[in-house]
């Protein structure tokens, strides 16, 4: 009876050391379960950006100071962007693109150009340096603006200064003409240390004396005067061509 009851015993024991080793046989990755970590193993994780090449964009495109801007791009795959900003009351930040590469920021003195950085305006995009608009100018004031060559105070053509303001000379006899007499008008100029000075020539063709005239001639836009001999005589403002 005890021999039978060791031979169960003995048999109960071999099955329970099976069954225990094949529980805890090794499962295959197929079967392997991680919870919360599985979407890992699916792919469903937030993209890594992709690496991106060096580059920048300046909103006010460079340099300018009378613009507000930011500096924007990528560097080493890393986002960045930096503002135009003041440093001082006259003094501007201005940020800046060098090729694709954001470069150092520049300062600029807006006290060079008369103005403060940010202070003539409550507009925060706009900079300070920015000065009032100049007026166009006006053909026919009598004031010499901006591109004008002349401002006679009109705006009549064939007195020197024509109706768009430019310098004009007309001469009624075509040029040096010695053996007719005309009349030329228009501007000269005259230079010194303190720059050009113009002057209106509205003059006939003249005698000086009996045997040598004084003649008007356009040289370009400008007027001016010269004499000749006349070897048979003058006589009101031409050379005789006959004794």
């Amino acid at each position: 009876m005890m021999r039978n009851v060791f031979a169960m015993l003995t048999v109960f024991a071999v099955l329970a050391v099976v069954v225990g080793f094949v529980g805890c046989s090794p499962k295959t990755e197929s079967s392997l379960s991680f919870g919360s970590e599985s979407s890992f193993l699916t792919g469903n994780v937030p993209a890594v950006e992709a690496a991106r090449p060096d580059s920048c964009s300046d909103s006010d495109g460079g340099k300018n100071y009378y613009r507000w801007g930011t500096a924007s791009g990528y560097a080493r795959g890393t986002r960045y962007g930096a503002s135009d900003s003041c440093k001082s009351a006259t003094i501007l930040l201005e940020q800046w693109c060098d090729g694709n590469k954001r470069g150092a920021h520049h300062e600029f003195d807006c006290s060079t150009v008369g103005k403060v950085c940010g202070a003539l305006t409550r507009n925060p995009r706009v900079k300070g340096c920015v000065g009032p608009p100049t007026p166009s100018p006006v053909c026919g004031n009598n004031v010499k603006e901006g591109p004008e060559e002349c401002d006679d105070g009109n705006i009549a053509n064939g007195d020197g200064c024509s109706s768009t303001c430019l310098l004009q000379c007309v001469d009624t006899d075509g040029g040096k003409n010695y053996v007719s007499a005309g009349r030329v008008i228009g501007y000269n100029v005259t230079y010194d240390t303190t720059g050009a000075h113009f002057f209106l020539i509205n003059q006939s063709d003249g005698c000086i004396g009996a045997g040598t005239v004084s003649e008007g001639f356009c040289s370009g836009n400008l007027a001016d005067l010269t004499t000749a001999i006349c070897p048979k005589g003058c006589t009101a403002g031409a050379c005789n061509t006959v004794n």
